[in-house]
């Protein structure tokens, strides 16, 4: 029989935001609840590692039975037990080329992010920077731990985010590369050919279920892949201009219950086939 699954991104998505907080609204927790009681599977594609995705669902209590995919596709997480279940490392000409630029430039910040770890790569001028208040710990280019980075992020004002983007396209290893924009602000660079939406399928593979149709829904470039690969994909109202040209079904604004909105959506469309 046919399993069908949901993958959903957080920040965007099935987060709402009020007040400088963010939750997991009681629409969603009980539509989420309800899914799953009739036999479907329901977890979360982001862009956080393993400690930003903890940190945030020990605070945030809320049911999915399948494992997590993390750090948008590179890293596939068994909260419930602890256990990585794949990382994808990223290629060290990667990050020689973006510790050249960084170091050169001096354009942006540049976060070296493992399964479980930030590090940001010590600029040369810190006064020229705006500093993250999330932890991190500061490391020199000889410090880099090639073996354990999964991908790096470039953080970036606004005003520079297309000048960055344009000169990343320049590296010698653009070639190995996906380019990643995960908001606004932040630029990422994972191995080629990872995504969310590859995440999603080995775990799925992982988990043993080969007969399945995946929902998946999201707001911004970085679930790209995931919304346009996915058997049906979904967008909340506030997503990206480029998503919601993708997205099968537009439903309500993250802050008004989309996961809610697309359960509904997903329940109509199975009623009517």
């Amino acid at each position: 029989m046919k399993k069908n699954v949901i993958f959903s991104d957080l920040d965007g998505t099935l987060l709402n935001y009020e007040d400088r907080k963010s939750f997991i609204s009681e629409k969603n927790l009980k539509a989420i609840d309800s899914w799953i009681e009739n036999g479907n599977f329901f977890s979360v594609a982001t862009g956080r590692n393993i400690k930003s995705a903890k940190r945030f669902l020990e605070h945030n209590k809320f049911n999915y039975n399948l494992p997590l995919v993390l750090s948008n596709g590179t890293v596939l997480y068994d909260i419930k037990k602890n256990h990585i279940i794949y990382q994808e490392i990223l290629n060290s000409k990667i990050i020689d080329d973006a510790v050249k630029y960084i170091l050169s430039e001096e354009k942006a910040l540049m976060f070296l992010i493992t399964a479980d770890k930030h590090y940001m790569l010590e600029p040369k001028n810190k006064e020229k920077f705006k500093m993250p208040v999330f932890d991190y710990t500061l490391i020199t280019k000889d410090q880099i731990p090639y073996d354990s980075i999964t991908k790096v992020s470039f953080s970036v004002t606004k005003d520079r985010s297309e000048e960055v983007l344009k000169d990343v396209k320049g590296f010698k290893s653009f070639d190995l590369l996906e380019l990643i924009p995960s908001a606004p602000t932040y630029i990422e660079m994972i191995n080629k050919g990872t995504s969310k939406i590859t995440g999603i399928k080995r775990i799925l593979e992982y988990v043993g279920i080969n007969d399945y149709t995946i929902y998946t829904i999201g707001d911004y470039i970085n679930d790209y892949e995931m919304i346009k690969n996915a058997d049906v994909g979904f967008a909340p109202l506030n997503a990206h201009q480029d998503i919601l040209e993708i997205a099968d079904h537009v439903v309500c604004h993250h802050n008004d219950g989309a996961i809610s909105d697309m359960i509904k959506k997903i329940n109509e469309l199975k009623g009517s086939k």
